[in-house]
């Protein structure tokens, strides 16, 4: 049995015969052995469809049993966190900055990098100067505008060509 691919170049070849056919019997033998391939194409198609379909599923099985994982893993990571908050806390009433156990040594330290940024509860950002503001584009509006024919939006930007999918069911 062909592959795929097999078929589809056979199938191409086919076309460029029937085009330069002269004779009944010649033409009759290609559409003879163009069914012929159809048939297989229809069948190799269906086993490459179920093995897609097969894919899937198994994907989502995957994602179902990552995402459980996930969840497991997020539980001991605030678990750890609570704990870690409790130790901190301790040692911070016991006034204790270093700590030598017989497998750990815990340390009590103050964080690098930058220091925290708090802004006022009470804060109007629009009331701020605009050194201290971000600008972002409303692509919804630009889209709209676009889509209404707005010359000004087609200067700064155009909209692009939908992709093609294919679509199993």
């Amino acid at each position: 049995m062909n592959t795929l691919f097999e078929i589809t170049t056979d199938i191409r070849l086919l076309e460029e015969l029937l085009e330069n056919a002269n004779d009944q019997d010649q033409e009759q033998t290609i559409l003879d052995f163009l069914a012929d391939s159809q048939t297989n194409l229809q069948e190799k198609v269906d086993n490459y469809v179920e093995l897609i379909q097969e894919l899937q599923a198994r994907a989502t099985a995957r994602k179902e049993r990552a995402k459980q994982l996930q969840e497991l893993a997020r539980s001991d990571e605030n678990k750890a966190r609570r704990l870690k908050t409790l130790l901190q806390t301790h040692l911070q009433s016991l006034e204790i900055k270093r700590l030598d156990t017989p497998r750990h040594r815990i340390t009590l330290a103050n964080n690098g990098g930058k220091a925290p940024l708090i802004l006022r509860e009470d804060l109007n950002v629009e009331a701020l100067p605009q050194r201290f503001q971000k600008i972002e584009l409303d692509t919804t509006a630009i889209r709209e505008a676009i889509e209404a024919g707005d010359e000004e939006a087609l200067e700064i930007a155009h909209l692009g060509q939908r992709g093609q999918s294919i679509r199993i069911k």
